[in-house]
């Protein structure tokens, strides 16, 4: 190997490093995005859902519930 392809293989080496770090930390944004939006959408249900109960209990058992 001459001393052209071995500078060559190191540039490479550093871009595909480089490359792969970048990608990781895409990967975590993304899925820490991914786990802030489901979490928002947990509590979005939870509150309808409680509120849904909240009134249908209110209108079996009146203000006593």
């Amino acid at each position: 190997m001459n001393e052209i392809e071995k500078v060559s293989q190191d540039i490479y080496g550093e871009i595909r490093q480089s490359i792969i770090h970048v990608q990781y930390k895409v990967q975590q944004t993304v899925n820490t995005g991914m786990v802030q939006i489901y979490w928002e959408i947990g509590q979005q249900l939870d509150k309808a859902f409680q509120f849904e109960l909240d009134t249908l209990l209110y209108a079996d058992a009146g203000s006593g519930f």
